[in-house]
């Protein structure tokens, strides 16, 4: 678990099943937590993401195929510091 205190930005990508994991549509069950990281209206307001190793949609909880990029705190504070915008 990681929380904003450590992390500033992710950059994902909601995976090769998008259309069907935002949609439900043909394809496969979308998963749970592809669901969570589909930032619709009624998700959009949601800083939750969730990120684990790609499952099957046989898999309990439905396919996951996402992918994400954590991008640390100290990563940032440590760039800004050698571009010299910070002290």
């Amino acid at each position: 678990m990681t929380n904003t205190s450590v992390v500033v930005a992710v950059v994902w990508s909601q995976g090769k099943n998008f259309s069907t994991a935002s949609s439900g549509g043909v394809g496969g069950r979308p998963g749970n937590d592809e669901m969570l990281n589909n930032k619709t209206t009624t998700n959009s307001n949601r800083g939750v993401f969730v990120d684990h190793v790609p499952a099957p949609s046989r898999v309990s909880g439905g396919e996951y195929d996402d992918q994400m990029v954590w991008i640390p705190a100290a990563l940032l504070y440590s760039r800004l510091i050698a571009a010299g915008a910070l002290p």
